[in-house]
């Protein structure tokens, strides 16, 4: 089976996506002494990171109709 091209649009938007998760962190850890809102901040983003990875992945297992679309924001 051929990959469509809305496929390939949606995986190059979760790497475009998790490439700039994965910079966001880099940066908050690059800091010496984070504020506490910087803190926070990062704990909601992370919150946010990791919903979307278990609805992702309980989504490749059969799991759509579990999932609420959205929760993450």
């Amino acid at each position: 089976m051929a990959t469509t091209q809305p496929q390939k649009d949606a995986v190059a938007a979760l790497l475009n996506k998790a490439s700039n998760a994965v910079a966001t962190n880099v940066t908050y850890l690059a800091i010496a002494s984070p504020t506490n809102a910087q803190t926070v901040t990062q704990v909601r983003a992370l919150t946010r990171q990791t919903n979307a990875l278990m609805r992702l992945v309980a989504g490749m297992y059969g799991q759509h109709t579990q999932l609420e679309e959205g929760a993450d924001t």
